[in-house]
């Protein structure tokens, strides 16, 4: 079976006109918008290159809003939550605004136990953000990255609104079964292809299956392929602390990642920066010392002249 190209309705079913979420009515009902994504595939087939493509194109989207994107593959998805919906506690310097927009990225989302507590305030995600920072318009994108369909937690698995598969572990005849249900056998089959020759060459990867819960416009079916590429944006990185379990963050478990380009560029802009202040204390200087001359020069006439009216 031929599968269409998915990659624009993807991106297309991620993004919300703005005058959908920010009104210029005020209210005060909470406005806030939700995307839980699932993303499943084995190790090193993109999950978290998936991940930085949702990134970066929700910052060219919402960029005026404010965008803050939180990723770790440690720590818990509450603290997740309150690390996100904080930072500028902590990256006030960076997020002088305060973000309208999330972007949550709790990868490996096996790995770290969820507790039954957390799973509840997350389905409450958009009331925890109001409480946090007050803010009652914006979007929360939750992406849950995962190599393990069965470990990650039912109510995840239940109300996801989209599910991209990268890749079904070989020896996990679970996982299969339910990919199958999903995406039907066709595309599980050609999801086992590309991981064989993805396994070998890096250039079969970035490439997978969308599956929307409902048919794109133009098209007979909810399942397609999605391709992306290796991409490089900001982002903040919550580390673990292993001496302290408790759920708090401070400024270092926070990493700031920044791309190299964009490290440039900011050092080309600070250094612009800094001439023109220079420029403007010479410029400060040379008028400074103008009106000196100009005032000493007025000062040495006046004196002149009360001399010779004294000398009358």
């Amino acid at each position: 079976m031929e599968y269409p190209d998915f990659t624009e309705e993807f991106y297309k079913f991620l993004y919300f006109e703005l005058q959908e979420v920010w009104q210029p009515v005020i209210t005060q009902e909470n406005r806030i918008k939700t995307m839980p994504i699932i993303i499943l595939g084995t190790s090193g087939m993109g999950k978290t290159t998936l991940a930085k493509n949702v990134m970066k194109k929700v910052e060219s989207w919402y960029c005026q809003k404010g965008v803050c994107p939180v990723y770790t593959n440690e720590v818990s998805l509450g603290e997740l939550m309150i690390c996100a919906f904080n930072i500028r506690r902590w990256l006030g310097t960076r997020f002088k605004n305060l973000p309208q927009v999330y972007v949550l990225t709790f990868d490996d989302a096996t790995a770290v136990p969820v507790e039954h507590e957390e799973v509840r305030t997350f389905f409450s995600i958009r009331h925890e953000a109001e409480k946090n920072t007050g803010v009652k318009e914006g979007i929360v994108y939750s992406l849950f990255l995962t190599h393990d369909w069965y470990y990650l937690h039912k109510l995840f698995r239940r109300y996801g609104y989209l599910a991209v598969i990268l890749s079904v572990p070989p020896l996990d005849t679970f996982a299969r079964r339910q990919v199958e249900h999903l995406l039907g056998k066709d595309a599980v089959t050609e999801l086992e292809e590309l991981f064989r020759r993805a396994v070998k060459e890096d250039k079969y990867k970035g490439t997978g299956f969308v599956r929307f819960p409902y048919i794109p416009e133009g098209h007979t079916t909810n399942v397609g392929k999605i391709r992306f590429s290796n991409v490089d944006t900001p982002y903040v990185k919550i580390i673990s602390d292993k001496t302290n379990p408790e759920i708090f963050v401070d400024p270092e478990r926070l990493e700031l990642h920044i791309p190299a380009e964009q490290k440039k560029d900011e050092k080309k802009e600070e250094l612009q920066k800094l001439q023109e202040e220079q420029e403007k204390q010479r410029r400060w200087s040379r008028e400074g010392m103008r009106k000196l001359r100009e005032r000493r020069k007025k000062q040495l006439e006046e004196a002149r002249r009360r001399a010779e009216d004294a000398e009358r």
